[in-house]
Order: structure tokens, then C-alpha cells, then sequence
């Protein structure tokens, strides 16, 4: 695995819980974060797992009851140095989804590449501490 990154993802119920995670993509890989220009967030309660939404796959499943977003009109990517601030609506089981994006000329958005990792948020607000984003490349 090459790592592409490491950052910081807040997802505090309060101020006390904080994810560190590392986004690695295979060494194999054509493609990176940094390939986009523009990142998406979003903690998805309870998903079936990050292999289910790679991609896009899992993000019309995002709805208020059970996730939670960032950066949902794109964030620029290297926002994820300084971490991103997601704010879960309740302690469980969390699939952490980054998309990762460019916009052509017309305005369109691109999919490029996307990392997931599954996370617990306690119902006191702490999270787990650190995990692994693996990375994949999207799109031709």
C-alpha cells in the first residue's frame, strides 16, 4: 500500500471525539487524492461496508436520519491537512466515505477517486482513534 495521506477527521458528538485516519491506495494505483481537486464527506450509519460504497455508490443512501456530511458543494482537498469536521447524529457504527473530485469546465463534477473506513462513535462522543481509509480509483 502507498499512503496517500494522513488526517485528521473530526467527528465529535461534543468536542471530545477525534478520528485520525490515514488514506493508503494500493501501490498499483493510478490514481491518488490529490488527483481531485475537490473532497466530499460523509459518515454513513450502519452501512452494509466500505466494499459497498466505493465510488458514489453509497451516497443517495445518505439522508438526514442516518448521516452525516461535509463538504457537500466539494472542499478543496487540502482541507484534509487541517481535518474536517463532521458532526455524527448519534453513537453506533459509522462507514467515513471521502470522495474525491474534479469540476471540468463546464461546471460538471468528476468523480476521480474515493476512500472509505468504518469507525465506532461512542454515544458519550468519543470515537476510534485511528483507522485506514483505503483508497480506490474511479471512473475511466
Amino acid at each position: 500500500m502507498r499512503r496517500g495521506l494522513a488526517l485528521a477527521l473530526l467527528v465529535a458528538c461534543k468536542s471530545r471525539g477525534e478520528a485520525d485516519l490515514t488514506i493508503e491506495f494500493p501501490a498499483d494505483a493510478t490514481c491518488t487524492p490529490f488527483d481531485g481537486t475537490e473532497v466530499s464527506a460523509y459518515l454513513l450509519a450502519n452501512a452494509a461496508s466500505c466494499d459497498t460504497c466505493q465510488c458514489g455508490a453509497c451516497f443517495d443512501a445518505c439522508h438526514a436520519e442516518n448521516c452525516a456530511s461535509a463538504c457537500d458543494d466539494g472542499c478543496p482537498v487540502d482541507q484534509l491537512r487541517t481535518g474536517i469536521s463532521i458532526q455524527p447524529p448519534a453513537g453506533g457504527l459509522y462507514t467515513v466515505i471521502f470522495d474525491f473530485s474534479v469540476v471540468d469546465a463546464q461546471g460538471i463534477r468528476h468523480l476521480v477517486a474515493s476512500a472509505c473506513a468504518e469507525v465506532v462513535v461512542e454515544d458519550d462522543g468519543t470515537a476510534t482513534k485511528s483507522a485506514v481509509a483505503t483508497g480506490v480509483c474511479c471512473g475511466p
